[in-house]
């Protein structure tokens, strides 16, 4: 296994409650100039919020995606169940994993979209987090370290004033074009 010492030290820390300091675009520019071809497509394979990989995933990001796939399918399951739905239409190649129900169950049932999304971000994380123990210099590092950046940046996409403004905007379109067709 390759070990990248230069590259990694070269990165900059990431912190779950902290913006990060470093782009996906420059990540995956760096990563795609300072890995091996082979290596660093494992790593970009490694999309969390773009479906399912379909290339060669690193060692670790197959344990995440065992995982991830696990979440959406209990994920599926409640909300088939809640819409008097037959699941199975649903799911994802399907493997049963018992450490993701809670989890599941928690966001489901949480107040607000908004809720649900920072408590699966933060889940994440954590498993991320867990997988990447003892790796520092290899491509599972790497791998580790993308799959990070990618849950910072959709943290980052969820910002409260903007998605009120962008709501009253939606809202009040909605308004007017049911004023206009009335024609009151």
């Amino acid at each position: 296994m390759s070990q990248y010492y230069y590259a990694a030290a070269s990165l900059p820390l990431l912190l779950y409650d902290n913006k990060p300091q470093l782009k996906i675009e420059e990540f995956v520019k760096n990563i795609s100039m300072l890995l091996s071809p082979s290596d660093a497509r494992k790593v970009l394979a490694g999309k969390i919020f773009d479906g399912y990989p379909t290339e060669e995933l690193s060692n670790l990001a197959k344990e995440y995606w065992y995982y991830e796939k696990g979440l959406r399918n209990e994920l599926v399951k409640l909300r088939a169940s809640s819409l008097s739905q037959d699941a199975k239409n649903f799911i994802y190649d399907y493997e049963e994993n018992p450490f993701v129900g809670e989890i599941a169950l928690a966001a489901f049932k949480s107040e607000s979209p908004l809720a649900s999304e920072m408590l699966i971000n933060s889940w994440r994380w954590q498993i991320v987090d867990r997988l990447e123990s003892g790796h520092y210099f290899d491509v599972d590092f790497f791998s580790a370290y993308y799959l990070k950046l990618q849950i910072l940046e959709r943290k980052g996409l969820f910002d409260y004033q903007v998605g009120k403004t962008n709501f009253n905007g939606l809202y009040e379109n909605l308004l007017n074009t049911k004023t206009n067709e009335s024609g009151v």
